[in-house]
């Protein structure tokens, strides 16, 4: 994952919330296990450590995927990922269950030394007939 653009990453749960979800044993541990969903400080970690393996600035867009309807929010998972912030470049798209976002547009950051980009690369477009889930960006 070291030196993309977009990373689009499930943060699934929050564990608190999971635990005490009233769920049964069986799909808690489950989500909770090894092959089960990714939490929200797992996929941050994940992030982390993606950032720290990249030429820095590199990470333009996170896209936050499938958050859970009773074990997470729409808040906490984005202050999950408060690490990211750390460098302003990035900005944390959190995607709806219910309605599509606005496109995506990714467009490559400014040639520099080290860059293993080829020069004069187009800017990406998401299809039309994909609808990411990006509320609140604006085309």
């Amino acid at each position: 994952l070291a030196d993309v653009d977009v990373l689009a990453l499930e943060f699934n749960h929050d564990v608190t919330l999971e635990q005490s979800s009233g769920r049964s044993y069986h799909l808690i541990r489950r989500v909770l296990g090894e092959r089960g969903h990714l939490s929200n400080d797992q996929a941050a970690a994940l992030v982390e450590e993606t950032q720290r393996r990249s030429t820095p600035g590199r990470l333009r867009h996170l896209v936050q995927l499938h958050l859970s309807r009773d074990c997470n929010r729409p808040r906490r998972a984005p202050v999950a990922a408060r690490g990211v912030r750390g460098e302003a470049s990035v900005e944390i798209h959190t995607a709806g269950q219910v309605e599509p976002g606005a496109p995506l547009i990714a467009c490559p950051t400014p040639d520099r030394p080290g860059d293993p980009r080829p020069r004069g690369r187009r800017p990406l477009r998401t299809s039309s007939s994909v609808q990411p889930w990006l509320p609140g960006l604006e085309p």
